[in-house]
């Protein structure tokens, strides 16, 4: 999830708008891998991808059960962040996590 805000953020300020979906993502150097992209979670599921009206984003991994909730790897992993200051300027990429995905 941390490489994948940072390439949101890039994407951004190079589009000056953020991606309506990962998928408008191009691929990251080294990440394409097999069965497994740049925007998939431990389990090569694509991750959950939404943006609210003041451009907070969550990303979001239901765990290997692929349900919501659970302990272990099934525990669901969501980040999620602010994309731009008071002001309206984007954020910096490396900024804080309003909910970290680090942490459960």
């Amino acid at each position: 999830m941390y490489a994948i805000k940072r390439y949101i953020f890039q994407y951004a300020q190079q589009y000056n708008h953020l991606p309506a979906s990962l998928s408008e993502l191009p691929p990251m150097p080294g990440y394409e891998t097999g069965e497994f992209t740049s925007t998939d979670d431990a389990w090569g599921r694509a991750f959950d991808y939404g943006v609210d009206p003041s451009g907070i984003v969550t990303l979001r991994s239901l765990g290997a059960d692929k349900r919501v909730g659970g302990d272990g790897d099934n525990r669901d992993i969501i980040g999620k962040f602010a994309t731009r200051d008071p002001e309206g300027h984007w954020k910096n990429e490396l900024g804080e996590w309003t909910v970290n995905p680090g942490k459960p």
